[in-house]
């Protein structure tokens, strides 16, 4: 099992939506991952970091280009590995969303947690729409 960092790999800058709700969107390409050579099973990738305080609203995965072949992962957090998804397929193209409202009282960091082996063509954009709990974040 190895771990990737891939948070400079197209990420954009997050967005103030109004109501201080932020949507941040991380653009996770395997094809780019691992020097080319893709991950494999129980293989994780560092997405994105959740400050203090985040209450997540919604997480959307957008299948830009499919994997080409059976390929599932799972997006949470450690020692919560499917809190947005679990077995997201990525062999097809098209959009999933796990609306939920999970509140973190520490920073966080999304993982990618890949459960099939050979993962290194699919390209995938996870949306993150959140708010900060100013309570939470302060303590």
């Amino acid at each position: 099992m190895a771990n990737y960092n891939e948070l400079t790999l197209g990420t954009s800058a997050p967005k103030k939506l109004g109501n201080d709700v932020i949507s941040k969107t991380v653009v996770v390409d395997f094809a780019v991952i691992n020097d080319g050579n893709g991950v494999g099973a129980a293989d994780t990738v560092e997405v994105i970091k959740l400050p203090k305080g985040a209450v997540v609203l919604d997480v959307v995965a957008n299948v830009i280009t499919a994997e080409g072949g059976a390929a599932t992962v799972d997006l949470g957090i450690t020692g919560s590995t499917t809190d947005f998804f679990s077995n997201l397929d990525i062999n097809a193209t098209g959009v999933s969303s796990a609306a939920n409202d999970i509140v973190y009282s520490a920073a966080q960091t999304v993982i990618l947690t890949a459960d099939t082996a050979a993962t290194g063509a699919a390209k995938v954009h996870f949306s993150f729409v959140y708010a900060i709990d100013e309570t939470l974040a302060s303590a």
